[in-house]
């Protein structure tokens, strides 16, 4: 609003440039933006892009997900498929599927009960170990 109220005042757009510390390159475009949008107009934008032309479509994730869940490595899922390793690696990434660790079942705490020499008593062990052998 700055730069607008002192191109409103006077000032040229190289002498609000310098007192500002910007390009007058910058100083035209809110002001274009201004002109054109109104105050709204002079609100923080996202960067993000509007659209992404080159994105892998839905099907072709899923189809991506299904082979890694058949235990495929990313290089030979895109081997397979004929794309590149890094389309492939970003795809699964963003599922949750980037590592192979990813599609294991989550480790659960075991509780037994052991046998202390010293106290000469049973106690309760909580040991972090594979449990999906047998039901807890």
């Amino acid at each position: 609003m700055l730069i607008v109220e002192r191109l409103a005042s006077g000032w040229t757009v190289a002498a609000v440039a310098a007192a500002l510390g910007t390009s007058p390159r910058t100083v035209r475009k809110w002001c274009d933006r201004f002109a054109a949008e109104g105050e709204p107009g002079l609100r923080d934008r996202s960067s993000r892009p509007r659209r992404s032309p080159t994105r892998l479509s839905a099907a072709a994730e899923a189809e991506i997900e299904a082979l890694r869940r058949r235990r495929l490595s990313g290089p030979a899922i895109a081997r397979q498929l004929g794309r590149p390793v890094s389309s492939v690696g970003v795809a699964l990434r963003r599922i949750g599927l980037g590592r192979p660790a990813a599609l294991d079942l989550p480790r659960q705490v075991c509780r037994a009960l052991s046998w202390s020499g010293r106290r000469k008593a049973w106690r309760r062990a909580a040991e972090a170990k594979d449990c999906r052998a047998r039901p807890t």
